[in-house]
């Protein structure tokens, strides 16, 4: 066991190259146990001023792995006893490092070494037992240090061996762990120590050997290799940091899992917004498909209440034209039908307008007074709006320009009308309204460019709107309404018309302070037109040519049919396309001139128009309907090789439109403009077109 010194203080025995230390340490642990008082009355036992506490050596050895054991129950020996060993040695070891730290800081030990070597005397003084360190142990205070030394007397083998008890174990587990956590302390790098021999086992004594935990396990395996030593006692890190450690780890594996959980999560939030977003966008698109197929089934049924009523009112027009032209002459006659004429003009206005909501309305412009037609909208506005909410007309005076612009009656009351709605659903509480029509010259800006205008202003007191909400306004389908209080056509619809016929819109708004709403419209010197019947001259629109009329209203077909042979035209009636196709088979005659109406039974009028063209090459068309269902030109690839595109009349017409449309189409001519020669238009240099111009003011 090498060369050993005795006699040292506390009994502590080590080698020569560690006696200058050990010796002028030990006599100062020494002199420090010197100083012991034991006051029993006060239950007080003190060494050096400190506080220590006597306990039997069998109560923390022998004893204690039996209470242990006795709460495992049996079959479960191995466990209790190493839970018991785990449970002494992190004890032991932590009383270590704290009493190493107490005592050194109260001599004022600082040096590694003089810290150690207070140990094995201050562990004798103690009464664990005395201390032997072998040869070829190496203090060093790293990695590398090892230590391999004898404790004389263990308390704990001394317990076994007096309760004449023999273990199949080292059970000195105190003591190892009192000794590492000193050393620990001392040197300040991380050591754990193993009993090899044990006396309470059978041995001659108990040895240990110390080393830092990743050296423990191949220390033991030499020395089980060279000497044998190789005990059941597994040295290792004592439960208290391994707990530690794994804790550690533990924690650190679950911030790693938390942290992927949250990607993960964050990830499926994304995932799920997406799925959201395309979810709603795919309910906004249905719900703007069945608006829209809605809207498709009113306008169809709009548009067939509207054709069977333009079929009437074709028929009146067409005998009022005849009455006048049968007694043009007589003043208080075409007064009379005059007055019957303008009612049949109104019916007609209404059908339009009808045929406008439904989108399935021919644009029919004509020179409007903008002023007259607010005047004689203003009854039906006002059934619009509730008694809460104020209106407020203002008209051009006597001495402005009139305001007149080219567009379509229907069309234009259609503008007003969305306009107002829209205003008046602003206002659910009530507040004014004001509209106003006049003629303003612009000034070369984004908003009115040079010209004059015919100026419409629709303006409310309700809550505005904010600058996304007026950009977004025209587009289609786009309402800020309740469901099922607007399709958000309303304002697209304005925006189509007006560009349609060569104007702007601009939307003024601000949240809380209402919103304006301004339409310029093209303004033309002139007169408006007049809802009148005046003596009609069909001078040179008769012919001898042979004319083919398919209509399916019979008194229509009798009023249209007595026209054209009046004026000497050949006339060949049918009230069905399978009727006309019959009697052309049987015509060995030339065929001019095709008159059908579009929509028929069995074949719409397109088609029938094709196949006579194939028959009867050179043959001209004139299709005419009470709505347009896209039926203004032959099917594709049905009419026959350079035939003339159809020519087209809305319905209802007098028989001088019908008179003069078929000659022009007779004689290739060309189709008089609608807008009569010598208008001027105030704006005509100006870009046609509409554009928004987003303004966040105050209505005014």
């Amino acid at each position: 066991m090498g060369n050993e010194q005795d006699d040292r203080p506390g009994g502590a025995k080590f080698p020569d190259t560690l006696a200058p230390v050990f010796g002028e340490v030990g006599r100062r642990i020494q002199r420090y146990f010197a100083e012991r008082r034991a006051e029993p009355a006060q239950g007080r036992l003190s060494v050096y001023g400190e506080r220590y506490v006597l306990v039997r050596a069998g109560a923390l050895s022998v004893e204690f792995f039996d209470l242990v054991r006795e709460l495992y129950g049996p079959g479960r020996g191995r466990q209790a006893r190493e839970f018991a060993a785990h449970m002494l040695y992190d004890l032991a070891h932590a009383i270590g490092r704290s009493d190493a730290r107490r005592v050194y800081e109260r001599l004022g030990l600082t040096e590694p070494g003089a810290r150690l070597a207070a140990g094995p005397v201050h562990f004798a003084y103690a009464g664990w037992g005395a201390v032997r360190i072998l040869e070829e142990s190496s203090v060093t205070p790293d990695e590398a240090f090892f230590l391999r030394y004898v404790h004389d007397n263990s308390f704990e083998a001394d317990a076994w061996l007096e309760a004449g008890r023999a273990p199949d174990f080292p059970v000195c587990v105190m003591n190892a762990g009192y000794s590492a956590g000193w050393c620990e302390a001392s040197m300040d790098v991380p050591l754990v120590a193993s009993e090899v021999r044990c006396r309470a086992r059978g041995d001659d004594c108990c040895e240990f050997v110390m080393a830092h935990p990743t050296r423990i396990a191949p220390v033991l395996a030499r020395l089980g290799a060279e000497e044998g030593l190789a005990g059941p006692w597994d040295a290792a890190a004592p439960d208290l940091y391994e707990r530690k450690r794994i804790e550690l780890e533990l924690r650190a594996a679950r911030d790693e899992l938390e942290r992927r959980v949250e990607e993960r999560t964050a990830e499926l939030r994304e995932a799920y917004e997406q799925l959201r977003r395309e979810v709603q966008e795919r309910q906004r698109m249905e719900r703007e498909r069945r608006q829209t197929q809605q809207l498709e089934a009113v306008g169809r049924l709009a548009a067939g209440v509207a054709h069977d009523f333009n079929n009437v009112l074709a028929v009146v027009f067409a005998q009022l034209d005849v009455l006048a032209m049968q007694r043009g002459d007589d003043e208080e006659l075409l007064e009379a039908l005059g007055v019957v004429r303008a009612a049949g003009e109104r019916a007609a206005q209404m059908t339009r307008r009808l045929l406008s909501f439904a989108r399935q309305q021919p644009s029919s412009p004509r020179f409007v007074d903008v002023a007259r037609e607010l005047d004689e909208m203003v009854r039906f506005v006002r059934r619009l709006l509730g008694e809460d909410i104020e209106l407020q007309v203002v008209r051009p005076g006597v001495e402005q320009p009139r305001p007149v612009t080219f567009v379509d009656p229907a069309q234009l009351s259609q503008i007003i009308v969305n306009l107002v709605v829209n205003a008046r659903d602003a206002m659910p509480n009530g507040g004014r309204m004001r509209l106003a029509v006049g003629v303003v010259q612009g000034e070369g800006d984004a908003e009115a460019p040079s010209g004059r205008w015919v100026e419409l202003t629709v303006a409310d007191t309700g809550h505005g709107m904010d600058e996304e909400t007026m950009t977004r306004a025209p587009e289609p389908f786009f309402t800020t309404k309740e469901g099922g209080r607007g399709t958000g056509l309303g304002l697209s619809t304005v925006f189509n018309i007006v560009q349609q016929a060569g104007g702007y819109v601009t939307l003024r708004s601000k949240v809380g302070q209402g919103t304006t709403v301004r339409v310029l419209l093209p303004w033309y010197e002139g007169e408006p037109e007049r809802d009148q019947l005046r003596r009609i001259s069909t001078a040179g629109l008769g012919g001898d040519e042979t004319v083919l009329l398919v209509e399916d209203e019979v008194d229509l077909l009798e009023v249209l049919r007595r026209a054209f042979e009046s004026h000497g035209y050949r006339v060949l009636a049918a009230s069905s396309p399978a009727a006309a196709l019959a009697m052309l088979d049987g015509h060995d005659g030339p065929l001019d001139l095709l008159v059908t109406d579009s929509v028929l039974p069995g074949m719409s009028g397109g088609a029938l128009a094709a196949r006579v063209t194939r028959s009867h090459p050179g043959v001209k068309v004139v299709l005419t309907s009470g709505y347009v269902t896209g039926e203004g030109a032959f099917p594709e690839g049905d009419a026959a090789e350079g035939a003339a595109a159809p020519r087209f009349l809305a319905k209802p017409f007098g028989l001088l439109d019908l008179l003069r449309v078929a000659r022009e189409a007779l004689d290739e001519g060309p189709v008089d403009d609608d807008r009569p020669a010598g208008a001027s238009v105030g704006a005509q240099d100006a870009e046609t077109g509409s554009r928004v111009s987003v303004e966040e003011r105050g209505s005014s």
